[in-house]
């Protein structure tokens, strides 16, 4: 007897540990977690039961909220933005927490898709002999709201707000925007920001009116489907990196205006084959670094120095046309160059740089203009013709 009331005592027991681990324990471990999004006077309040050790995603709502003069960029939370429709994540809740997103605005003005920054500047002419200035306002675009930015095809209006001019795209504004294929920019547009269509990499083609005089560095930068590009005959230079890593591309036309190309302009551009230089004077670092297409180049009498690693890595340059009025071949200018034949030197060139012809397996002849090898020059087996000590070397010779 005293056995079986042991037993009943053991089972009420074991019945009273298992509802502890399994029965309060999973009441206690629920939590309520609250988001208040403030949106100008009005307050709207989300919550949701999560329990302890669960994920909660939160979408966050599209603001409704409008400030005129001012547009709004992102749900704060302390110290942290977050986008429109985003995903906020809480992970492993563990105790009560409230938390609040107020709506940030900057100022601004949104306009169909775009938001737009307004300009207040002077403008000076001169007038019967005397100058003339006159405050013009004027909208640059700054970016594209949320809820469009995966619309594959924009067309930038002449005017914005009280029928402003829309004169400028401004830095990143339209940054990897990965479903973007096509823009139309109206003749009012004279300057394109650094960065502006950086990275859309389903960007097919670009038509720059003639009314563009800037286009800044990293402006179409991994433009990676990009394969019809018309330029302004307005611009006089191509700054850094402008299309840089546009792989598609396979020519280009540079208008007769334009006599500089920056650092990185074209590098990577592996299947640029065609481009015409007759009219550039200057170019910079590594503008044509990795061109694997490029098979043949003729440079401008313009061109008197060319930069570091200008051509470096152009796996398929078989030729290239130095100019007279060359003076200086700086260091790496076409390293690796791997089958470049043969190359005339002209005499007026004074330095050449560390490494400037290293790994140009296939040269097979060097022909110099020089009567002998000037006392600055590196020699045959170390420096600029480093790798290549099997090239024929033909002094005071001519083209």
């Amino acid at each position: 007897m005293l056995k079986r009331i042991s037993f009943y005592i053991l089972v009420l027991f074991s019945f009273a540990f298992l509802f502890s681990c399994f029965g309060d324990k999973d009441i206690d471990n629920e939590y309520t977690v609250s988001f208040y999004f403030v949106q100008g006077e009005e307050i709207k309040e989300y919550s949701q039961i999560v329990k302890h050790g669960e994920d909660l995603d939160f979408m966050l709502p599209l603001n409704e909220h409008e400030i005129e003069g001012m547009y709004f960029t992102s749900w704060k939370l302390n110290n942290f933005s977050y986008s429109e429709g985003q995903n906020f994540r809480v992970s492993r809740v563990n105790s009560d927490r409230e938390y609040t997103f107020h709506p940030h605005f900057e100022e601004g003005y949104v306009f169909n898709e775009f938001i737009l920054k307004l300009l207040e500047e002077e403008k000076c002419e001169i007038v019967d002999g005397s100058e003339v200035c006159k405050e013009v306002n004027e909208f640059e675009i700054t970016g594209v709201g949320a809820k469009y930015k995966n619309l594959e095809n924009y067309i930038i209006p002449e005017y914005g707000l009280n029928e402003i001019k829309i004169t400028r795209i401004g830095n990143n504004s339209f940054r990897e925007l990965d479903n973007l294929r096509a823009i139309e920019l109206s003749n009012n547009i004279t300057r394109i920001g650094d960065g502006a269509f950086l990275g859309c990499t389903s960007l097919e083609e670009i038509v720059l009116p003639n009314s563009v005089v800037y286009l800044g560095r990293d402006s179409f930068m991994n433009a990676k489907s990009l394969v019809n590009v018309q330029l302004s005959n307005s611009l006089i230079n191509l700054n850094d990196r402008v299309f840089s890593g546009a792989s598609s591309l396979t020519q280009i036309y540079l208008p007769s205006s334009i006599k500089q190309l920056g650092n990185s302009t074209f590098s990577g551009c592996e299947n640029l084959a065609t481009i015409n230089l007759e009219n550039i004077t200057s170019i910079g670092n590594y503008t044509f670094s990795g061109c694997n297409s490029l098979v043949r180049v003729i440079l401008s009498n313009g061109i008197t120095d060319i930069a570091q690693g200008s051509f470096s890595n152009c796996k398929n340059l078989e030729e290239i046309v130095l100019p007279d009025n060359l003076i200086r071949i700086r260091d790496f200018a076409f390293m690796g160059s791997s089958k470049l034949k043969n190359i005339y030197i002209p005499k007026g060139v004074l330095t050449i740089g560390f490494s400037a012809f290293r790994d140009c397996d296939a040269l097979e002849e060097i022909r110099l203009g020089h009567s002998s090898e000037p006392a600055n020059w590196p020699t045959l087996e170390t420096n600029a013709w480093h790798g290549n000590v099997n090239a024929n070397i033909v002094w005071g010779a001519s083209r």
